[in-house]
């Protein structure tokens, strides 16, 4: 069966005909369910098949799924078990298979489950779209039959025609689904905007949010600062509020360690997952059996956690999650606005009544006491709601405290689309952060082409006989259940794991995972390796291992980010493993105008620096990043323990003559 031998045949009118009916429905179909099961019909009543059926890939599971099907013979079930590789291969491979002995076929076996009886040869044609595979055409043959020349050529090119079908119909979908999201996210808005007042602010967005997700109950919690616990504010399930008020102790259940670590949390099967908390269903009499939580994250903090419950049609997706997680961050700074709202109310109503004691002639200096107490209380919240906001020893994890990188991060992302690449620079001069906030980048990238799937591994302490198995352990932990099941190498209390074994392994996940994707883009793994200075310590053998994965197949799904403060000369040399491995990025300090932004925008309307502060903190600093926030953090302690609002360039004089001899300055 192949295309460019057979299709120069001559097509009977029969055929002919067919494909002009089949292509002349296309062109008017806005129903790809309808048009993909005609299709089938009339192709069935012309080749008389045992089956024939369409069956499209589902990469959130890497099943295939019953999409239409024609023929005497029905299927047992609608889903297969995963894909086989031989299945993979030919699906890759984007050109007709016709197998004649299916029994001895592994490609064949895959098929079992769609008929009843034996069949006499199987044709399998994948159905592919702009290069990407979305699933196959499968025809069961009788026994003792054949396939003609014509008849696959028929089957070829109506192929083609369901392709588009899925295709057109995928993309609209997709927009459907887009415009639902924007629609949602604009009704919340609308509503929050509306109201103020939190608890309202509260109900509302639970109800959106159950009506959009179609689930039978929703929570909202939010984080005490004092005790840490999770407090539930509005519970809908029903309509009905419950749950107001419940506490749940720190890093409780799933909804404790999504507030923990900021990630993303699927329970398809809540009952028997280990981190489900019981207590709360037992409290109100409901059994979540799915379930799905996800943080509201306002300036790099959690303020508290979104969960929905029982999906009523069916089990909860990582593209829901991801749509969740999107308009959740949304819903946090409508909240902290809401909840300042309410803040700021309050003191005012007290000042009001204040003023309503002056009007009732209270006496001048019980006034004046009143008023000082009242002063003070209220410096008193507004001190303890301010934390300082530079950050010193530690990459910087929130997006808005991140200056003066954005040409940096476009170059990254046009390498990564091809390469990988080596970013060096200066000790402290911000590489970590740059990974940091690359990750966060990679994972809300709206890029036409790619979904990339970043993993970060820092390298610092690492010797070379646990380099493998750490960077494995890093993978697997991104892809958490979805890799589970998957026949590897790997196991985390072996001491021992070579480099062909990750290779093996790696081909593995990313056959499974990676790759091109029923949506038309292509899942990309992205290892983002700091402290990769470590590696110079390696021996050659090992960096030789290291650089065969790129050889590999599977190495157009992988990219390498390496963060280093420069590349060894070694790695400059012709015999090196790593020759020519990557691209070189160098991280340059912040301009001028970027550290201003740095110094000024974390305290805007609160503190002020005079223009000779900034410019002296650019000459002390050099432009980086960590120097910068040292200096502005110290700063700022430094005018509020004396009572004032601006920084003066005698204040950074002072205070860089006090810090000059600590480690971050040698």
């Amino acid at each position: 069966m192949d295309n460019q031998t057979t299709i120069q045949l001559a097509l009977p009118h029969t055929h002919t005909v067919l494909l002009h009916r089949i292509a002349h429905a296309l062109t008017l179909t806005d129903d790809t369910s309808t048009f993909l099961k005609k299709s089938l019909d009339e192709l069935s009543a012309l080749l008389e098949p045992v089956f024939v059926q369409v069956l499209l890939l589902n990469r959130e599971n890497d099943t295939l799924v019953l999409a239409a099907a024609a023929g005497p013979l029905k299927p047992l079930q609608t889903t297969l078990p995963r894909i086989l590789p031989q299945v993979e291969a030919a699906l890759l491979l984007n050109r007709a298979t016709l197998i004649e002995n299916p029994i001895e076929a592994a490609l064949a076996a895959q098929f079992d489950p769609l008929a009843t009886t034996e069949f006499g040869a199987l044709a399998f044609m994948p159905l592919v779209a702009q290069g990407k595979p979305l699933g196959a055409l499968v025809l069961g043959i009788p026994q003792g039959r054949s396939l003609a020349a014509e008849d696959v050529i028929l089957v070829e090119l109506i192929g083609g025609s369901l392709s588009g079908a899925v295709y057109i119909g995928r993309l609209a979908d997709a927009m459907h689904r887009r415009n639902e999201q924007l629609t949602m996210v604009a009704d919340i808005a609308a509503q929050v905007s509306s109201s103020l007042e939190t608890r309202e602010v509260y109900r509302l967005v639970v109800q959106k949010l159950n009506e959009y997700f179609k689930v039978a109950a929703g929570s909202l919690m939010l984080r005490d600062e004092d005790t840490e616990e999770l407090v539930f504010v509005m519970t809908l399930e029903g309509g009905a509020e419950k749950l107001h008020g419940v506490r749940i102790p720190p890093d409780t259940g799933i909804a404790g360690h999504v507030a923990q670590t900021q990630q993303i949390y699927i329970a398809n099967d809540a009952q028997h997952d280990p981190r489900h908390y019981r207590r709360i269903d037992e409290r109100v009499g409901f059994v979540t059996e799915r379930l799905l939580c996800v943080p509201m994250v306002v300036k790099g903090n959690t303020i508290g956690v979104i969960e929905l419950l029982n999906k009523l049609d069916g089990p909860f997706s990582e593209e829901e999650a991801q749509r969740l997680s999107a308009v959740a961050n949304i819903i946090g700074v409508a909240i902290e606005n809401a909840r300042l709202f309410e803040f700021v109310r309050q003191r005012r109503a007290r000042l009001e009544s204040l003023l309503d004691l002056t009007i009732r002639g209270l006496p001048q200096e019980k006034l004046v006491a009143v008023l000082s107490r009242e002063l003070e209380t209220q410096d008193s919240l507004l001190s303890s709601k301010f934390k300082n906001p530079y950050i010193v020893g530690a990459p910087v994890l929130r997006p808005e405290m991140c200056f003066g990188r954005e040409i940096l991060f476009k170059r990254i992302l046009s390498v990564l689309h091809q390469n990988s690449l080596l970013l060096h620079g200066e000790r402290r001069i911000g590489k970590t952060t740059v990974l940091r906030q690359l990750e966060l980048r990679l994972n809300l990238a709206d890029d036409p082409e790619y979904r990339f799937r970043p993993v970060y591994v820092d390298l610092q302490g690492i010797e070379e006989t646990a380099f493998f198995h750490h960077m494995m352990e890093e993978v697997l932990h991104y892809f958490g259940k979805r890799a589970k099941g998957l026949e590897l190498r790997y196991h985390p209390k072996r001491t021992s794991y070579s480099g062909r074994e990750f290779q093996r392994d790696l081909r593995t996940l990313i056959t499974m995972l990676c790759g091109p994707q029923p949506n038309g883009r292509i899942d990309r793994l992205v290892l983002l390796m700091d402290e990769a200075d470590g590696m110079y310590l390696y021996n050659e053998r090992l960096l030789q291992e290291f650089r065969r994965i790129f050889m590999n197949d599977y190495a157009v799904y992988l990219s390498v980010v390496f963060a280093a403060v420069d590349i060894h000369r070694q790695w400059k040399r012709y015999e090196s493993p790593l020759y020519n491995l990557f691209q070189q990025i160098q991280i340059p300090p912040l301009s001028r105008a970027d550290t201003e932004l740095l110094i000024r925008t974390p305290v805007r309307a609160l503190y002020e620096y005079d223009d000779a502060a900034v410019e002296l903190i650019f000459t002390i600093s050099g432009g980086r990043p960590m120097k910068v926030q040292h200096l502005c953090l110290e700063a700022i302690d430094h005018i509020r323990e004396q009572g004032r609002t601006r920084v003066t360039a005698e204040d950074i004089e002072r205070i860089s003559e006090a810090i000059k001899g600590q480690e971050l300055w040698l």
